[in-house]
């Protein structure tokens, strides 16, 4: 799937990654789900495609299955996207679920202020 997204085919990309999610949902393997859900909603966001990120990132969050990984990746997706509301509520539940976790809050301080720089124009 890395390759496919790397080497810029979209669709393979698109399709491993709903195969992996169909596979893991019918596994119960819900976590893996809520992973793969966040993952392609940053990836998603990185390409610019902010309302499918979206999208994924809400479906990973109401599977109620996040972790510190998922959470901080839809932090990035929803500040990529502009949505920097739902990316503060997610940052400051992230620094509820890690506390001791510096390095994220320094990123999602950069990411936010990144993105209200260029969202500024």
């Amino acid at each position: 799937m890395q390759f496919a997204f790397l080497g810029g085919d979209l669709r393979k990309f698109r399709s491993l990654s709903e195969a992996l999610i169909n596979q893991q949902s019918h596994a119960g393997a819900m976590e893996n789900v809520a992973s793969e859900l966040a993952l392609r909603g940053q990836l998603e966001s990185f390409l610019g495609n902010y309302g499918e990120a979206r999208k994924l990132c809400q479906q990973a969050g109401e599977m109620g299955k996040e972790t510190t990984t998922e959470t901080w990746r839809c932090v990035d997706a929803f500040g990529d996207a502009g949505d920097l509301a739902q990316a503060e509520a997610l940052a400051a539940k992230l620094d509820r679920m890690a506390p001791e976790d510096k390095s994220r809050g320094k990123f999602r301080r950069y990411s936010n202020h990144r993105q209200s720089v260029s969202h500024r124009g």
